[in-house]
């Protein structure tokens, strides 16, 4: 006699792979994979991956979203005096979108230095948005709002919204 068995399924956005049925039964994409086909080869990434042929490769610390850039360069190379041209391929992970609390700084995040700080953008040192309770100054310092006010991140220092 057959028993009752359920499977409770997270979304992909929560797991950060995703899960698909083949022949009856539910497998895992790769790491990183919210969608893949039947042979398991991933069609799209999670946030913080990004797709490289089949599979999700991670994007560095503190990334939200990157992608793989390659170069290339041509070199001589002299062999028992002959002459080879060479091309030379380089490839590295590019950051495009930070996490919160980090800004972008040549294709790296960099977190913020303020703690109470949630968005510094281009510069690590400059706080555009600060956490509850908080608000950034003109020097982009986040600063507490006063004791009686709720919020104050609207009105400016030294104002409650």
């Amino acid at each position: 006699m057959p028993q009752n068995t359920s499977c409770t399924v997270i979304p992909p956005n929560r797991l950060n792979f995703g899960i698909i049925q083949v022949n009856n039964l539910y497998q895992l994409c790769g790491f990183g994979c919210i969608s893949c086909n039947v042979s398991l080869n991933c069609i799209s990434c999670g946030r913080g991956f990004f797709l490289n042929g089949t599979v999700c490769i991670q994007c560095p610390l503190n990334c939200a979203a990157c992608n793989l850039n390659i170069t290339s360069y041509n070199i001589s190379i002299t062999d028992n005096g002959v002459v080879k041209n060479q091309t030379v391929y380089q490839s590295s992970v590019l950051c495009l979108l930070c996490d919160a609390a980090s800004a972008l700084l040549n294709n790296t995040c960099v977190i913020c230095t303020d703690r109470n700080c949630i968005s510094c953008d281009l510069n690590p040192e400059y706080c555009l948005l600060c956490t509850v309770k908080y608000t950034p100054n003109a020097a982009g310092v986040c600063r507490p709002c006063l004791s009686f006010c709720d919020f104050c991140d609207q009105s400016g220092e030294g104002l409650c919204d």
